[in-house]
């Protein structure tokens, strides 16, 4: 139990409750990196269509999830603070609104999904796009769920779910794209089912006796004021994300128009930029359940360690990734292309790209760190409009009104984000510093 590992905030301890959710989150990068390697082997238009329809896809969920996010906070306070009779309560109140998503995502899917993918890439992309955003509540579903046992201390069953998760939706996806050749809908389908079966394998679990009775998590009333009070801690971080996320799928629908070349290195970048936010998302998780658990038992000048020791431990790992980048950028370009098929003049873009990409982990990965204490402290809707605005003053502004975004490259998209990320990490670190992020009381 997290409340038991409180007593000192060890190196130790940050990675015994993040390691977890770290690998759970590098499982679901892993389920999308396979997703697009398999459609490689089936066609790299195909490919380059569905990296284009799930930046959308993706757009939807993270704005959803960001309504979300309070969940495991709520969870980690009330488990800080020995409250366990309500820690099932607001998880349902999430549920039930990702339930009524559905209203939503169905009908947006099939309107927008034209609009958002390149004409050349329609065939491909729409039918990718209008599957997995429609059903896209499902992964919501397993969010909240799966921050409850996070918040728990219970890391290790989601760890597991997305290792089942993994399994099934590569056996899927090779028996649907390239033996029944469905092609992209074949992916769409396995991405479904996969996290479908996540949903069923984590509520056997969430209803298990032992926390069934400690936690209350048959205590499924909708309690319409309550739900409307979590929803009101993360609006405007839902908006902020929305608006984060059609920047970056704006940036890639010019990039991916522009040229073959620059849609190819912007796949594979964003393909290992999707697997380093895995990480910085799975640790962020372990933040927010160990500041919530701090929160709740009155315990906030143990976080200052805990920030201090979590940015020791982001760093280096930076060293080791910038190592493997330096020394074997082939195990990764390879993966995606045929390294002998492309010009040295190409391999040496990729190659920038990459290291580019690795610098942006540096701030990046702050800002995450920055993030899971401010979700936990219930600072949602101060912290994405900051990051919002960056992005919007450092990358939308300069590429759309100040360049010719036709001529935007790949390397001059990356070193715009590595400064927003950099003015984003700087101005968190001042609201850090005020304690002004402290919202919940439980």
């Amino acid at each position: 139990m997290i409340i038991s590992q409180l007593t000192d905030i060890k190196y130790s301890t940050i990675l015994k409750v993040s390691a977890p959710t770290i690998l759970s989150s590098i499982s679901s990068g892993i389920m999308s990196m396979l997703d697009v390697l398999v459609l490689a082997k089936y066609s790299t238009v195909a490919m380059t269509g569905v990296a284009s329809a799930s930046t959308w896809c993706y757009a939807f969920q993270c704005a959803t999830i960001a309504l979300l996010l309070i969940t495991g906070s709520l969870v980690g306070h009330y488990n800080g603070a020995c409250k366990y009779k309500f820690a099932g309560m607001p998880v349902w109140q999430m549920i039930w609104f990702s339930l009524s998503l559905f209203a939503i995502s169905i009908p947006l899917s099939q309107v927008i999904s034209p609009y958002c993918v390149p004409d050349r890439l329609h065939e491909y992309g729409i039918p990718y796009l209008k599957i997995v955003m429609g059903l896209s509540p499902v992964f919501c579903i397993k969010f909240a769920i799966s921050s409850f046992l996070i918040s728990i201390g219970k890391g290790f069953i989601v760890l597991l779910s997305s290792f089942i998760a993994i399994i099934v939706n590569t056996t899927l996806d090779i028996l649907l794209i390239l033996y029944c050749e469905y092609g992209t809908t074949g992916a769409a389908i396995g991405t479904i089912i996969a996290g479908l079966i996540e949903i069923i394998f984590l509520s056997c679990f969430f209803f298990s006796r032992n926390i069934r009775k400690k936690y209350g998590t048959l205590n499924c009333k909708l309690r319409l004021t309550k739900l409307l009070s979590y929803l009101k801690l993360g609006v405007f971080a839902s908006i902020g994300n929305i608006i984060e996320q059609v920047i970056f799928s704006s940036i890639y629908y010019v990039l991916a128009n522009s040229s073959h070349n620059n849609a190819l290195t912007q796949t594979i970048a964003s393909n290992v930029w999707r697997f380093l936010v895995c990480l910085g998302s799975g640790f962020e998780k372990g933040i927010i359940a160990l500041t919530a658990n701090l929160l709740g038992a009155d315990l906030r000048y143990k976080v200052d360690t805990l920030f201090k020791r979590s940015v020791n431990i982001h760093l280096m790992f930076i060293i080791l990734l910038f190592t493997f980048i330096l020394c074997c950028p082939n195990l990764i370009i390879m993966n995606f292309v045929d390294i002998n098929a492309i010009s040295p003049e190409t391999y040496q873009h990729l190659l920038n790209v990459l290291k580019l990409v690795a610098t942006c982990s540096i701030f990046d990965g702050i800002v995450w760190i920055e993030a899971g204490i401010f979700v936990a402290g219930g600072d949602m809707n101060y912290m994405m409009p900051i990051i919002a605005l960056c992005l919007s003053t450092f990358m939308a502004i300069p590429i759309f009104f100040i360049m010719n975004p036709s001529n935007l490259s790949v390397e001059r998209m990356w070193m715009l984000y590595a400064l927003a990320d950099m003015s984003c990490g700087l101005i968190l670190l001042h609201r850090y510093k005020t304690n002004k992020w402290i919202k919940i009381k439980v």
